[in-house]
C-alpha cells in the first residue's frame, strides 16, 4: 500500500488562536507572504501553519500558490520558520495538484535535506511528513527523492527517538518501493530497456514493524 498523511496537525506552538481566522483574514496573511521578512515572515509561517492544519481542499489549493515562496522560506535560519513551513508544505503535498506545485518550485531538495542535517525534532518531523505526502503515488516525486539522497536518509530515521518521525520515514521508504516496483515493471515489459531507476529496493524489517505498529494504532 502506498502511505499518505491526511491533514497534518502542526504539533508547534503559536502565540495566537490563527485556527479561528475567517476566509479573508486568510488572504491578508497570503497577500504579505512574497514580500515577508524577518519577524513577519516569522509570524506568518506560525499562523499560515496553523491555517494549513484545519484547510479544506480550495484553501490547500491557494496555500499552494505561494509555495515558490514557502519553499525559499525552507533555507531560513530560524528553526520554527524551517518547521512551520514544512508543515505547510506537507498539508499542501495531500493533493496531487500541491504535490505538483512544492515539486515545480523546487521543493524536494530542501526538504531532503532538512532529513539529512542534525535538525530540530519539529523540523524533522515536519520535513519527513512532506516527503512521504510527497512520494504518495507520485512518480516525479519519487524520482526527485532518490535522486536528492532521501532514501538514505529516510533509512536513518528509521532509528529516530521519535515514533512519528519513525513512522513517516517508513511511509515515505513504502511509497519508494512502490515506485521502484512498478518501474521495474514498466521496464521488464520492453525488451533491451535500462532500467528506469537505479538500484534495488526491499522493505527492510524495522520498516514492516513500524508499519505495522502504524497499522494497530489507526485502528485503536
Amino acid at each position: 500500500n502506498a502511505f499518505s498523511l491526511f491533514y497534518i496537525v502542526c504539533v508547534l506552538h503559536s502565540p495566537r488562536a490563527w485556527a479561528m481566522m475567517d476566509e479573508e483574514g486568510v488572504k491578508r496573511l497570503l497577500s504579505q507572504v512574497r514580500e515577508a521578512q524577518g519577524t513577519t515572515r516569522n509570524d506568518l509561517a506560525a499562523a499560515l501553519s496553523k491555517v494549513a492544519a484545519k484547510a479544506e481542499d480550495a484553501m490547500l489549493l491557494e496555500l499552494g500558490c505561494y509555495s515558490d515562496s514557502f519553499v525559499q522560506w525552507l533555507w531560513t535560519e530560524e528553526p520554527l520558520v524551517r518547521a512551520y513551513t514544512a508543515c505547510i508544505l506537507a498539508n499542501i503535498a495531500f493533493l496531487e495538484k500541491g504535490q505538483q506545485s512544492v515539486l515545480d518550485n523546487g521543493g524536494v531538495k530542501p526538504l531532503v535535506q532538512l532529513l539529512k542535517n542534525k535538525e530540530d525534532k519539529k523540523v524533522t518531523l515536519h520535513a519527513t511528513a512532506a516527503i512521504q505526502n510527497l512520494t504518495y503515488k507520485n512518480t516525479s516525486c519519487c524520482s526527485s527523492v532518490l535522486e536528492e539522497g532521501g532514501e538514505k536518509a529516510l533509512k536513518k530515521l528509521l532509528q529516530h527517538k521519535s515514533e512519528d518521525v519513525q513512522q513517516f520515514a517508513a511511509g515515505a521508504l513504502a511509497n519508494l518501493q512502490l515506485y521502484r516496483r512498478a518501474a521495474d515493471e514498466a521496464a521488464s515489459a520492453t525488451p533491451n530497456a535500462p532500467p528506469l531507476v537505479k538500484g534495488k529496493m526491499t522493505l527492510n524489517k524495522k520498516v514492516k514493524q513500524i508499519l505495522r505498529r502504524r497499522s494497530t494504532d489507526d485502528k485503536s
